[in-house]
C-alpha cells in the first residue's frame, strides 16, 4: 500500500480571498499548503514527539526506576518534607547600618469603653534615637500587627548637626532611591562592635553600665513626655493623623477595629508608597530641629519589617530621632498585648491587659529594633482610668493628669539598657501585698486572693537570697512585682523587674499543707527569678545561643529548690526529668541544640520546642564535670564582666575555661568550650556500650549515636564517663575524647559477682553492656537493691526499657528487671522510671486484647506497697514516701485494682454529697486527679456534669480547674468527649487550659472520637488555636496526635494533612516528629509484642 501524498503548492494567491464564499489563489513564488493541512502537519508532529517521549520513558535505561517511582503511593513524611522544603521565610536578622540609642514610648490601650469602636484597641507613639555605621537613606525595623499612618512618621536631627544642606552629600546619581534600598536591607550581616556599644563588645572600664545612654550623648530633650517636640512639620500632617493634647492619634485608622486585620502602614500590594517630601525637597528646619524629608514606608509582612527610605543621606555617628505614631489591636492570643479574662467575686467579667513580647512580639505593639543584641533605655508612659493600676519594668516616676475624663498617665522611671523583649507592662483593677525585704521594692499584684500569696511572698525572698549569693551580686533593679494574670501561654512570663504568673503557679491556699503545689509553686518561682540576671541583665546576643538562657534558668532553679527544701534528692529527680527529654531526644528528626536561626519560622520552631530542656540537662552534666564551686565562680565571672550587655555562648564557657585552667580541673586538652560543642553542635547524644575485656577490669568502650535503627554514624561526642562497682561505691571517672573506641582499665574484684556501673551522676548518655554484667547488675537488685543508689536504679531501668525499645537487647531484661519492685523497692525514682516505661508500652498495647496482661502485671507489682501505705499521709513522713504513695495509687487505679477503684468512687461519692462541693472538697488535693478520672470513667453524664458544674464556679482554685480539666476527657461516652471538644473551641475553656482539654481524651475511645472531630471541625479548630507562634495547637498536636500508635492512626493523620496541607505545612517540623513517634510504636508491634505478652503471661501467674 502506498503513502498518502499531501499537495504542496506554490502559489501565494491561494491564500487571498476572493469575493464570496471561495477562496482563490495566485502563485506568486514560494512554498504554501492550505491551513487545515498545515494544521494538520502539525498535529501530526506533536503526536510523533508524545510516542517519542513515551517510548523512552517506558523502555529507556530508567524506565524501571520510573516505574517504581510513579507507583509508589505518597507517604506523609514525604508530603511533611515536601512543606518544609517549600516554606521560604525571609531573613530574621535587622541589617546592621542602624541601631537604637533610646527608645520613648508612650501607649494607651483601651478595655471596653463607651465608644464600641475603641474597645480593645491601642494607640501609641514612640520616639526613637539611631545612630548609623554607614551612609545610608534607609531604616529598618520591625513591624507587625499594627497600623502606621502615611504620615505619621518623622525622622529629624539637632540643627547643629547639619549646619548647611551642602554639607549632606547625595547618593551616587546612577542609584535610584529603591536601588539603595534594597542594598541596605540586603546586608544583614552584624554590626562592627565598636559602632554599637550594646553589642558583644564590653564597655570601657569606669563606664557606667546602667545608664550609659545619656540626654548629652543622644542630643535630644529628655524628658518623661514629649510635648517639647514638633508633632508635624506640615498641615497635611495634622490634618491626616489628628493628635490629643498628649501626641496620641485622637482616631483609629479604620481597620483598627476589625480584629482579623493585620495590615501595617501601607498597601502589601504596592512597593511603596511617597509620605512626605520628594528627594529633591530640602531638609526642613524648624527651631533647633532639622527635619530629614520621608519619602517612603515599605511594609514587609512575611519579616516583620519597616523600611523607612529618607529623602537624605543619614551620616555616619550623628544622632537622629524616628518619630511613628501608631495604633493597634489587643490581641485574643496570649503573645504580644493582649486580654485575658476573668470573672470577679461578684460574677461580672472582667479584664487585665499583659504583655509577652518574648521571643519577637513587641514588634507587634510598636516599630522596634527587635533583635537582642540591640540593648538601649527605654522610657515608658502608659494610660490608664484613674481606678486602674498600670505596671511596669520600673518605678512609677510620676502620675499626671489626661485630659479625656478618666485618664491618667503613668510614667515610669528610665530602665538601664535592656532588650525589647525584657520589656513588659500590665493594666487592670490590682490590689498589692508588700514583701518583706530590704531591697528591692517588691511586691504581689492580683485581682484578688492576695491572702494565697503568703507562701509564694515567703519562698520568693529565700530564692532571691539564694540568687544574689550564687551570682555574686544583689538584684540589679530597684523594684520587683509579681502579677497574677488568668491567662498566660505558661507558668510563669518573666520580664525584667515585672513577672506574670499564672494563678495556680502562685497561689495556694494558706489552709493547705500540700506539698505538691508547693513543690511547683518554688520551681516556678526560682526560673523567672535566676532570669533577672541570666537573661535580662546580660542577654545572649544571637537567637542561636536562646537555650544557654533558658537551660541555665531551669538549671538554678533546682539549685533554689534544694537549697530550700533539702529533702529533695538531685540525682533522684534529675534521672527522672532526664527520662522525657531522652526519649524526644533520641528521634531522627530531633535537632541539634545550636544552629544559625536565619528566619522567624525557625526562631518559632525553636521556641516551642522542648529542645531547650535539654541544655538544662547538659548543664547538670558540666556542673557535675567541674564541680559546683568552680561553676558557680565562673557564672560569677560572667555575669559581672557583662552586666548590662549583650554576649555569646563563647563568652561563657570562656569564663568557665579561666577557672578550669587555673585549677586543672578538666584532662589537659579537653577545653570547656570543646567539650560542650561536641554536645550542642550535633544532634542527639550517645549510647557507650561497655564490653569486659578480661576479668583483670580492662573493658573496650564504644560510642555511637543513640537513635531510631541503631545505625553506627560518625557522631562522637566527649563523655565523662562516671562510675561506681560493686567493690568501690566512690565516683570514678573516664574521658571518651571524641574517639569512637577507647580501652581503659579499671580495678575490679576478683569475685564471680563483681560489677560495674557506668553513669553514676548526672551524665546525658545511655549505658548498654554485655549480657555478663548485664545479669551481674540484675543479680545485685535482686538479692540487695541498697547497694546501688536509688538514682542509679531508676537509670539502670531508663536505659534498659528505652535499649529494648530501640532493639539494641532482648526486652527479657528490663522486664526481669522489674520483678524486684514487688518487694524490694520503698524509693520513687526506680517505680517512676519503671511505670514511665510501662506507659510507652501502654500507648501501644492498650488497642489489641493484650491490655490486660499488661494490667494484670501492674496489680502483681504494687499489691504489697499498696497495702503497706495506704491511702492517709503519716505525720512527719518523708517526702519520698509521700511521692511514692500517689505512684502506687496512680498505677493501682490504672490496672483496675479493686481496691483502689473502690476507694476512689467512695471518696467521689463523699464530694458530691457536701452541702458545698465548690467550697468543700473532702478528697486530698494529690489524689483528686485519679479520684476524678476514675469516677468519670466508671460513671455516666451525672458524674461528667458534677465535675464540669465545678469549673464555672469562680470559687474553684486554678490548681483544681487543671484536675478537672485533665479528668473530664476519661469518660468513654463517645458524644459525652464529642461535647468536650466542642466546649474547648467555643470560649467555654481558658486559651491556656486547651491542652488539658486534649492530653485528657488519649485513650481509645477519646482518640477516636478525637481524630474524627478533628477532621470534622478543622477549620474552626485553626481559627481558634492558631495564634501566631501557634503555641496552643503545636501543644494539641503534641498532646494528641503524639499519642497516637497504629497504621489506622497514621492514615487518618495522613488525610488530615492531605486535606488541609497548606495550614498544618506551618507546623511541619512538629507534624514530622509525631509521625516518627507513630511509625517508630506501628514498628514495635511488629518487632515486639510478641515476646513482651508472652513474657508477661509466664509471670503473672
Amino acid at each position: 500500500m502506498g503513502k498518502r501524498s499531501i499537495a504542496v503548492t506554490t502559489s501565494r494567491s491561494e491564500f487571498l480571498p476572493a469575493e464570496g464564499e471561495n477562496n482563490e489563489y495566485e502563485r506568486q513564488g514560494g512554498c504554501f499548503v492550505t491551513t487545515k493541512r498545515a494544521l494538520l502537519l502539525v498535529f501530526l508532529a506533536i503526536a510523533c514527539f508524545i510516542v517519542l517521549a513515551l517510548l523512552m520513558y517506558y523502555y529507556g535505561p530508567n524506565s524501571k526506576e520510573n516505574e517504581a517511582v510513579s507507583s509508589e503511593k505518597p507517604d506523609i513524611e514525604n508530603l511533611i518534607n515536601k512543606s518544609i522544603e517549600s516554606v521560604t521565610s525571609d531573613s530574621l536578622r535587622l541589617p546592621s547600618h542602624v541601631y537604637p540609642t533610646f527608645y520613648k514610648l508612650r501607649i494607651q490601650p483601651y478595655l471596653k469603653e463607651e465608644e464600641p469602636e475603641k474597645n480593645f484597641t491601642f494607640v501609641g507613639k514612640v520616639i526613637i534615637g539611631i545612630r548609623c555605621t554607614k551612609r545610608t537613606k534607609t531604616i529598618v525595623m520591625n513591624a507587625g500587627n499594627i497600623q502606621i499612618g502615611h504620615s505619621d512618621v518623622r525622622v529629624y536631627t539637632k540643627k547643629i548637626l547639619i549646619k548647611s544642606l551642602s554639607q549632606v552629600k547625595e547618593a551616587p546619581s546612577n542609584m535610584t532611591t529603591q536601588e539603595q534600598q534594597q542594598e541596605n536591607i540586603s546586608d544583614s550581616s552584624t554590626a562592627p562592635t565598636s559602632a554599637i556599644p550594646s553589642t558583644t563588645q564590653k564597655p570601657t572600664e569606669g563606664v557606667s553600665t546602667t545608664s550609659v545612654i545619656t540626654k548629652e550623648s543622644v542630643n535630644f530633650t529628655a524628658s518623661s513626655t514629649t510635648e517639647d517636640i514638633p508633632t508635624s512639620t506640615s498641615k497635611e500632617a495634622t490634618t491626616a493623623s489628628p493628635l490629643s493634647d498628649n501626641g496620641l492619634p485622637t482616631t483609629l485608622p479604620s481597620s483598627a477595629t476589625t480584629p482579623k486585620s493585620s495590615t501595617v502602614a501601607s498597601s502589601t500590594t504596592e512597593k511603596s508608597k511617597q509620605v512626605n517630601a520628594s528627594s529633591s525637597s530640602p531638609v526642613l528646619s524648624k527651631g533647633n530641629i532639622v527635619e530629614v524629608p520621608v519619602e517612603f514606608i515599605d511594609n514587609i509582612p512575611v519579616s516583620t519589617k519597616l523600611v523607612i527610605t529618607v529623602g537624605q543621606l543619614l551620616e555616619v555617628e550623628v544622632n537622629y530621632t524616628i518619630e511613628i505614631k501608631f495604633s493597634g489591636n489587643i490581641s485574643d492570643h496570649l503573645v504580644g498585648l493582649y486580654k485575658a479574662p476573668y470573672i470577679d467575686s461578684s460574677g461580672k467579667e472582667r479584664w487585665i491587659i499583659n504583655t509577652n513580647f518574648m521571643p519577637v512580639y513587641a514588634r507587634n505593639v510598636f516599630p522596634c529594633f527587635d533583635e537582642p543584641s540591640l540593648k538601649t533605655t527605654f522610657e515608658i508612659s502608659i494610660a490608664r482610668k484613674e481606678n486602674m493600676t498600670a505596671l511596669s519594668n520600673m518605678p512609677l516616676k510620676e502620675t499626671e493628669n489626661k485630659s479625656e475624663d478618666g485618664w491618667v498617665w503613668d510614667h515610669f522611671v528610665k530602665t538601664p539598657k535592656m532588650t525589647t523583649y525584657s520589656l513588659a507592662f500590665s493594666v487592670g483593677d490590682l490590689d498589692n501585698r508588700e514583701v518583706s525585704r530590704e531591697t528591692p521594692q517588691f511586691r504581689i499584684w492580683a485581682v484578688d486572693k492576695l491572702h494565697e500569696s503568703n507562701y509564694s511572698a515567703e519562698m520568693s525572698v529565700k530564692a532571691l537570697n539564694y540568687l544574689e549569693d550564687y551570682f555574686g551580686m544583689k538584684y540589679p533593679l530597684p523594684k520587683l512585682d509579681f502579677v497574677v494574670v488568668p491567662d498566660l501561654v505558661e507558668d510563669a512570663v518573666e520580664s525584667w523587674g515585672l513577672v506574670a504568673f499564672r494563678d495556680q503557679a502562685l497561689l495556694v491556699d494558706p489552709k493547705s499543707e500540700n506539698w505538691e503545689i508547693k513543690s511547683n509553686i518554688l520551681r516556678n518561682l526560682a526560673e523567672p527569678l535566676s532570669h533577672q540576671w541570666f537573661g535580662k541583665l546580660v542577654t545572649m546576643s544571637n537567637w542561636s545561643d536562646f537555650w544557654l538562657r533558658e537551660g541555665i534558668g531551669k538549671f538554678l532553679a533546682f539549685g533554689v529548690v534544694q537549697s530550700i527544701d533539702s529533702e529533695i534528692g538531685f540525682l533522684d529527680t534529675y534521672v527522672i526529668d532526664n527520662i522525657p527529654i531522652l526519649y524526644a531526644d533520641s528521634l531522627k528528626t530531633t535537632k541539634k541544640l545550636y544552629y544559625g536561626i536565619e528566619n522567624i519560622g525557625q526562631l518559632k520552631e525553636m521556641y516551642n520546642s522542648g529542645i531547650v530542656n535539654k541544655g538544662t540537662a547538659l548543664l547538670r552534666m558540666l556542673n557535675f564535670t567541674l564541680s559546683g564551686s568552680v561553676f558557680k565562680k565562673g557564672t560569677q565571672d560572667f555575669i559581672k564582666k557583662w552586666s548590662f550587655e549583650s554576649t555569646s555562648e563563647e563568652e561563657y564557657w570562656n569564663a568557665l575555661d579561666k577557672i578550669v585552667s587555673d585549677q586543672k580541673i578538666l584532662p589537659e586538652n579537653i577545653t570547656v568550650k570543646a567539650f560542650m560543642n561536641s554536645w550542642t553542635r550535633q544532634a542527639g547524644y550517645p549510647i557507650v556500650t561497655i564490653n569486659s575485656i578480661n576479668t583483670s577490669g580492662q573493658i573496650l568502650l564504644h560510642q555511637q549515636r543513640f537513635v531510631e535503627g541503631n545505625t553506627d554514624s560518625d557522631n562522637v561526642w566527649i563523655i565523662p564517663l562516671s562510675y561506681i562497682t560493686k567493690s568501690n561505691s566512690t565516683l570514678g571517672r573516664v574521658w571518651l575524647n571524641g574517639e569512637k573506641d577507647k580501652k581503659v582499665d579499671i580495678e575490679l574484684s576478683n569475685s564471680n559477682d563483681s560489677w560495674i556501673l557506668f553513669n553514676a551522676d548526672a551524665g546525658f548518655y545511655r549505658v548498654n553492656y554485655d549480657n555478663e554484667n548485664w545479669n551481674k547488675l540484675l543479680n545485685q537488685i535482686n538479692s540487695d537493691p541498697s547497694e546501688i543508689p536509688s538514682s542509679c536504679r531508676a537509670q539502670l531501668l531508663s536505659d534498659a526499657f528505652e535499649l529494648a525499645y530501640k532493639g539494641i537487647i532482648s526486652y527479657e531484661i528490663p522486664l526481669d528487671f522489674t520483678k524486684y519492685l514487688e518487694k524490694n523497692e520503698r524509693q520513687f525514682a526506680p517505680w517512676e522510671a519503671a511505670m514511665r516505661s510501662f506507659h510507652n508500652i501502654e500507648y501501644i498495647i492498650r488497642r489489641s486484647m493484650h491490655f490486660g496482661k499488661l494490667q494484670a502485671y501492674v496489680r502483681k507489682l504494687i499489691k504489697v506497697s499498696f497495702k503497706e501505705m495506704g491511702f492517709n499521709e503519716k505525720t512527719n513522713e518523708s517526702l519520698n514516701t509521700k511521692k511514692l504513695r500517689k505512684r502506687i495509687i496512680e498505677a493501682a487505679c490504672f490496672a483496675r485494682h479493686q481496691p483502689c477503684l473502690k476507694w476512689a468512687e467512695n471518696k467521689f461519692d463523699e464530694w458530691t454529697q457536701t452541702s458545698d462541693p465548690d467550697k468543700d472538697n473532702p478528697i486530698p488535693y494529690t489524689f483528686r486527679k485519679v479520684v476524678m478520672c476514675n469516677a468519670i470513667k466508671m460513671g455516666g453524664e451525672s458524674e461528667w456534669e458534677f465535675v464540669w458544674n465545678r469549673t464555672l464556679s469562680y470559687r474553684t482554685t486554678p490548681a483544681d480547674l487543671k484536675i478537672m480539666y485533665l479528668s473530664l476527657g476519661c469518660s468513654r461516652d463517645p458524644w459525652i468527649i464529642k461535647r468536650y471538644l466542642f466546649k474547648s473551641i467555643n470560649g467555654s475553656v481558658a486559651l491556656q487550659d486547651i491542652p488539658y482539654v486534649w492530653k485528657s481524651i488519649t485513650h481509645p475511645v477519646g482518640i477516636d472520637v478525637g481524630v474524627q472531630f478533628v477532621r470534622e471541625n478543622w477549620q474552626k479548630i485553626h481559627d481558634t488555636f492558631a495564634d501566631e507562634d501557634y503555641t496552643i495547637l503545636i501543644s494539641i498536636i503534641n498532646e494528641f496526635f503524639g499519642k497516637l500508635s497504629t497504621k489506622s492512626d497514621l492514615e487518618d493523620l495522613t488525610m488530615l494533612y492531605k486535606e488541609h496541607e497548606t495550614k498544618l505545612g506551618k507546623i511541619s517540623p512538629v507534624m514530622l516528629n509525631v509521625v516518627e513517634r507513630i511509625k517508630t510504636r506501628i514498628a514495635w508491634a511488629d518487632t515486639n509484642m510478641e515476646t513482651v505478652v508472652s513474657w508477661i503471661e509466664n509471670n503473672i501467674r
